[in-house]
């Protein structure tokens, strides 16, 4: 089985990249053949629109330029499978461009397509790919974002009588780098994306429970996503000025206490606070920031302010809460050390460590 794989994510590290690399894996790993293709290094230029294939030529395209190689590649293939980050709430420019120069392979006159709906005709109606899939790569949360991408190759692959075997959509993109965080979170995605990309090559459909898995949250609601992007943005401002380094922004991002602490909250332990009732107040001078975690019989909740009642005061850096969070100091040390101060039940700080465990 042939495969035609178009990719149109311009940022070659980006988040785009490892969700095609888990889908390609998951296709080869089937025995297909994958043309793997790179649109934004072709030189394919827009459409005239001059009907010149249509009218003076029949088929043949006015421009010399790659597209005419890239007809052939999509005339030869079994599927189609488009790649593309969400920009402008829809597919990116080198696949829209590439998709409007597919014009050659319609004729002039219209029919009916199986769902009933005006058509262009179909030139070569024995060639090309009767399957198509689609990988969409967004940085906002709410998966509605993409509707307007997803219907455009939903009609494009209809104006070519393929069928549309559906798009694996994956919001918050951003957050997958942050695996350390949510690693089995991340796993079920990843997972997802390589056995869609099996099940496309060999039953030729992806089905609907792995399209869910694929765009499965990685934050907890819309508040959540909201305090997170605005703090990774605010770092990428600030140390952006002569470049932007995902790995270096990941980093940073990872170390924030403002992130750490919503995160810490999530990973409560709902067995060993089953029974606890109990308010913890951190307080970090150095940025002046505060939080109080209020322990609920197996929940957990936060609020950015200070804490009048607590059962706990934690007092001490943010680096330094930071990094017990991420298990990189002993909270035990950094008590007998003077690097952090504790007020109220002792008693509960021993505890932390199991009422929020590392997250899994």
């Amino acid at each position: 089985m042939k495969i035609l794989l178009l990719r149109a994510n311009p940022r070659k590290n980006g988040h785009t990249s490892t969700l095609i690399d888990w889908f390609v894996s998951g296709m080869r790993s089937a025995g297909a053949d994958v043309n793997d293709i790179d649109l934004t290094l072709k030189d394919v230029r827009m459409c005239k629109g001059c009907y010149h294939c249509w009218i003076v030529k029949p088929g043949t395209c006015v421009q010399h330029d790659d597209m005419s190689a890239l007809i052939e590649a999509f005339l030869e293939s079994d599927i189609l499978v488009c790649a593309s980050p969400l920009y402008a709430y829809s597919v990116a420019a080198s696949l829209k461009i590439f998709m409007e120069r597919t014009f050659p392979l319609l004729s002039p006159g219209v029919t009916l397509s199986p769902a009933g709906i005006d058509r262009n005709k179909i030139r070569y109606p024995d060639k090309g790919p009767r399957k198509m899939a689609a990988i969409l790569a967004g940085g906002l949360k709410d998966i509605s974002n993409s509707r307007g991408a997803v219907e455009t190759l939903r009609l494009y692959a209809e104006g070519f009588n393929m069928e549309f075997c559906g798009a694996l959509v994956r919001p918050e993109s951003y957050l997958l780098q942050f695996e350390q965080a949510k690693p089995k979170q991340i796993k079920i995605i990843e997972t997802a994306f390589i056995q869609a990309g099996k099940q496309l090559v060999t039953e030729g459909r992806i089905e609907p429970d792995l399209i869910e898995k694929a765009s499965s949250p990685l934050s907890k609601d819309l508040r959540h996503f909201e305090r997170y992007s605005n703090v990774y943005w605010e770092i990428a401002q600030s140390i952006g000025k002569g470049a932007y380094d995902l790995d270096v922004l990941r980093d940073i991002a990872y170390q924030d206490v403002r992130i750490l602490m919503y995160e810490m909250a999530r990973s409560v332990d709902p067995v060993s606070t089953s029974s606890v009732k109990a308010i913890l107040y951190f307080h970090f001078p150095d940025k002046n920031y505060h939080y109080a975690l209020f322990i609920d019989k197996g929940s957990c909740t936060v609020d950015e302010k200070e804490a009048e009642k607590y059962d706990l005061k934690v007092t001490c850096t943010s680096a330094t809460w930071a990094e017990i969070i991420r298990r990189e100091l002993d909270p035990l040390k950094a008590f007998t050390s003077g690097e952090l101060k504790l007020q109220g039940d002792k008693s509960l700080f021993r505890k932390l460590d199991r009422y929020f465990p590392p997250p899994v």
